[in-house]
């Protein structure tokens, strides 16, 4: 039982010790708790059903379609972003908020400048600034 418990606790932890760091952004909470909601799955017993729901409802609560975006716009995640799922209902949640929020015609400019970026058109074509993203934070890079 121990051993049950402490697969549940490790990635839980680590996630929280991630969440609370200053170096923590927008971009890596999406990720780390993807990550920790896809761990915990992988785990079988007869409470597993009930630890998933306790974290997916923080995760609605705590949840924005900010985070999303940003996770979309952060180039360690680029290529993992670009899963058809996830791509997909990012773009739906980042249509559905800029429209909310700034209107149609806004949020088509907004729109087309994401796919812009994230398919490394122009202006974000140069390579330099694509290969100094290993090097660099998040925050510094942008």
């Amino acid at each position: 039982m121990a051993n049950l418990i402490t697969k549940f606790l490790e990635p839980m932890v680590a996630a929280l010790k991630l969440f609370e760091s200053d170096s923590s952004t927008i971009s890596t909470v999406y990720s780390h708790f993807k990550k920790l909601m896809n761990k915990v799955s992988k785990i079988s017993c007869n409470f597993s059903d009930n630890v998933q729901q306790l974290i997916q409802k923080q995760w609605e609560y705590s949840y924005h379609p900010v985070m999303m975006v940003a996770y979309m716009l952060d180039p360690r995640f680029l290529e993992e972003s670009e899963d058809a799922d996830i791509e997909a209902v990012g773009y739906t949640e980042f249509t559905e908020f800029t429209n909310k929020r700034f209107g149609q015609e806004e949020s088509i400019k907004l729109f087309a400048e994401l796919v812009t970026f994230r398919q490394k058109n122009s202006p974000y074509d140069n390579e330099t600034i694509w290969l100094s993203s290993s090097v660099l934070s998040s925050s510094v890079w942008w």
